[in-house]
């Protein structure tokens, strides 16, 4: 998945949203074991944001009454 997807996911959400992102990686080997294929697993449970500014903006306003 890339930014572009990302935005057009968030596009529908106001303030956050929370996501579990999950990838792998290749790990390098010494050349003596080349043929063998590690990889390591990483996952994050996430918040993701949009239109920040405007959600804390009411926090703001709410203060001044």
């Amino acid at each position: 998945m890339n930014a572009e997807q990302i935005q057009n996911i968030l596009a529908t959400t106001k303030g956050c949203t929370f996501a579990q992102i999950q990838y792998s990686t290749k790990v390098a080997t010494a050349a003596a074991h080349k043929a063998v294929n590690i990889t390591k697993e990483t996952q994050a449970n996430v918040q993701l944001f949009n239109n920040l500014k405007e959600f804390t903006d009411v926090y703001t306003r709410s203060e001044e009454h």
